[in-house]
């Protein structure tokens, strides 16, 4: 039993298990019609203290899933153009705000009411603002209709709502003093590297990338792109935001050049390697008995996270002059949380600022999201054909 145990203590060994499990969790659920995350986090759940027992948080694990989310949120931020985010018609910015502002006022009055204090209160606000642009976008791609008008509003929405959301989570952050700083001593550092740091570097990084290129080749490229992504995400978090804010900006300044393909096919092997990394670990720190001795909580959160999204989008999308049965497919598309809820949610359990049980119900709502807003999305599109196809 002895020997079982160091195996399992075993740093190559857990990587091991993890890579293996998450692939086994992420195929089982393909199979079904299913987002490979929640097959990710079932394995992670399993091989937790819930029910295995094999594998418990460590500090490790902790920075293998950090890793991991830094390279999957540099991969959103290489997919994402910033001309794009500019060109996106009114409704979608005005469904990607609705969409914010409900949830949070739902998360923050949910935490509220229940006593969490106001701290983690706006963390419950935060993850309730997250959209997951991955799995409405290939809901779509798989019906064929990624280029219908609908769909494209639900995608630029998403997108935005991303943006918003990570300036949320920073001000949420900086309120919490979740940096151990001041909160005017927060701000000022989030103002000066958002307007000063940033830019700069954004101009750096494309006169060194095309000085790099034409003198060194593009076998440096890579190298050079990920030097940058951790300086930047070490910059963010010395200031007091997410390594995350760090890692989307570099992908979106990455992005703009002419090697955006290279640099996406360069990444790409990486984050296969660790994002499902990130997902284990936080099935791992799922406690289901503290779900069930909490379940009537989890539930309700649950609950006002799909209302919350759904309606408010929804609302959105009417006042823009879009009927009811598109506004309806734009609020079921911003449902999913996916991997974005369950990064904030991560931060606010590694802050200290969400109990198990707040965790918990997190967790669970970014699974139930996952799986229930494909599951409406796709019969829903397939019978409204008209609606999405309409240009």
């Amino acid at each position: 039993m002895h020997a079982a145990g160091g195996i399992f203590e075993n740093w190559i060994f857990q990587i091991t298990l993890i890579l293996i499990a998450s692939r086994v969790g992420a195929i089982a659920v393909e199979r079904i019609k299913m987002s490979s995350v929640i097959g990710e986090i079932g394995v992670g759940i399993i091989l937790g203290a819930s029910v295995l027992g094999v594998l418990h948080p460590s500090e490790f694990l902790t920075r293998i899933s950090a890793m991991g989310v830094i390279f999957m949120i540099f991969l959103v931020g290489l997919e994402t153009k910033l001309d794009h985010i500019l060109r996106v018609g009114p409704m979608a910015l005005v469904v990607a705000l609705a969409g914010v502002v409900v949830p949070f006022g739902l998360g923050y009055g949910f935490g509220a009411l229940a006593g969490s204090g106001w701290k983690a209160s706006l963390f419950f606000g935060a993850i309730m603002t997250a959209t997951s642009v991955a799995i409405t976008a290939r809901v779509f791609m798989d019906l064929g209709m990624v280029r219908a008008r609908v769909s494209q509003v639900i995608l630029a929405a998403a997108v935005i709502d991303d943006v918003v959301g990570l300036i949320v989570l920073t001000l949420v952050l900086a309120l919490t003093g979740a940096s151990g700083r001041p909160i005017l001593v927060d701000f000022g550092l989030i103002l000066g590297f958002l307007v000063l740091v940033v830019p700069a570097f954004w101009w750096g990084i494309l006169k060194a990338h095309a000085w790099l290129k034409k003198n060194m080749g593009e076998r440096i490229l890579l190298p050079f792109a990920f030097s940058a992504l951790f300086l930047i995400s070490f910059l963010a978090e010395e200031v007091g935001l997410a390594a995350i804010v760090g890692a989307f900006l570099i992908g979106m300044m990455l992005a703009s050049t002419p090697d955006h393909m290279h640099f996406l096919t360069g990444v790409n092997p990486v984050y296969l390697l660790l994002a499902p990394a990130f997902f284990v670990v936080a099935g791992i720190q799922v406690n289901v008995g503290t779900m069930m001795n909490v379940l009537g909580f989890t539930l309700v959160f649950c609950l006002l996270a799909i209302l919350g999204k759904l309606l408010g989008c929804a609302a959105g999308a009417m006042c823009m002059g879009a009927n009811w049965r598109k506004s309806l497919l734009i609020g079921t598309g911003m449902v999913p949380r996916g991997e974005v809820g369950l990064i904030v949610a991560l931060i606010g359990k590694q802050s200290k600022l969400l109990d198990d049980a707040g965790f918990t119900a997190a967790a669970v709502m970014t699974l139930l999201t996952t799986v229930v807003a494909p599951l409406i999305l796709t019969p829903m599109a397939g019978a409204w054909t008209d609606e999405m196809k309409e240009e």
